[in-house]
């Protein structure tokens, strides 16, 4: 899972009342060199933002309401998306029809199965196969 994906998860369990401040801190300690590593990043903003409200809650400067108010506008503000797409189609998904030639052709000179899976992915589309 994306480093980006699992911060944005454990925010949304924070926000959602699942997990304690206490928690999040804990989960956030042993990866915030990771995430900090590319503070330009969407993460590594967010870990920042964490880590600087966590030190005034401690100091007495801010309240943990503000920090749930200050990551719902930020998570508003600044969406994580995440784009699955399969990479490895199977080979089994493949789907031959008799009016494509060029897809024939491939099932036929393997004997029936694509000999990989990136033939299998170009065969599926050559298909029409989702």
């Amino acid at each position: 899972m994306s480093t980006s994906i699992e911060l944005s998860a454990k925010i949304a369990e924070y926000l959602d009342k699942r997990v304690t401040l206490h928690d999040l801190e804990e989960w956030l300690a042993p990866r915030l060199t990771v995430y900090l590593a590319n503070p330009d990043s969407q993460a590594g903003q967010l870990a920042t933002v964490i880590e600087l409200n966590l030190a005034e809650i401690y100091s007495g400067i801010t309240s943990e309401r503000t920090l749930r108010k200050v990551l719902s506008k930020y998570k508003s503000e600044n969406p994580i998306t995440f784009l699955d797409f399969a990479i490895d189609v199977p080979v089994n998904s493949v789907v031959a029809t008799s009016n494509n030639p060029t897809v024939t052709s491939a099932v036929q000179s393997s004997g029936g199965v694509a000999q990989d899976q990136s033939q299998a992915w170009h065969t599926g589309v050559l298909a029409g196969a989702s």
